[in-house]
């Protein structure tokens, strides 16, 4: 089976290193872009109990890895 790949846009790469600030309030329904959908689609991101989006584990992994490569 071979692996999914993502390509990340600089729109999907700008949510996930917006989401590992801990103090981010992007809410789910406010934020309905396809950029949006698509990083959920892969399990990158989620709706947390109190309507705003945050990064999952691989997620996390994938926007410190980003944060990492722009130091």
């Amino acid at each position: 089976m071979r692996p999914i790949t993502l390509t990340l846009t600089a729109t999907m790469r700008e949510i996930l290193a917006t989401l590992l600030n801990p103090y981010s309030t992007l809410t789910v329904g406010s934020n309905d872009s396809t950029a949006f959908r698509r990083l959920e689609a892969h399990g990158l991101i989620q709706p947390d109990m109190s309507g705003l989006w945050a990064l999952t584990g691989p997620g996390r992994a994938i926007a410190k890895q980003l944060r990492k490569e722009q130091a």
